[in-house]
């Protein structure tokens, strides 16, 4: 396994382009970087904050539903901000059925 970036910033990192748009890397066929770079925000979540949202988004992007499920309630749990506008993403339609997903919702009144 390669060595963590040296991470300052989640914004400025590699992990922090992944949140933002891991999407990217799918497309160009790096499902392995997109993988990798999330992988370096979680272990960057465990010493600073990252938002919740975003490791959702990232997790939607790369396919894995249950996670970003888990991550979307996380974020609700702390009121993050953006949660609002990642439901009404289509990105997140699929997981809009979970009721978990629907009582977050429900609480913020996102239709």
């Amino acid at each position: 396994m390669e060595p963590l970036l040296p991470i300052t910033r989640f914004h400025e990192t590699v992990a922090g382009q992944c949140a933002r748009d891991p999407g990217a890397r799918r497309a160009q066929g790096d499902t392995a970087g997109g993988r990798e770079a999330l992988r370096q925000a979680l272990v960057l979540a465990n010493t600073e904050y990252v938002r919740e949202d975003l490791i959702a988004n990232s997790f939607m992007r790369l396919g894995d539903r249950e996670s970003a499920i888990q991550w979307m309630v996380n974020g609700d749990a702390s009121n993050v901000g953006g949660i609002v506008f990642s439901l009404e993403d289509p990105l997140f339609a699929p997981i809009r059925s979970d009721s978990r997903i629907q009582a977050i919702m429900a609480r913020l009144k996102v239709q």
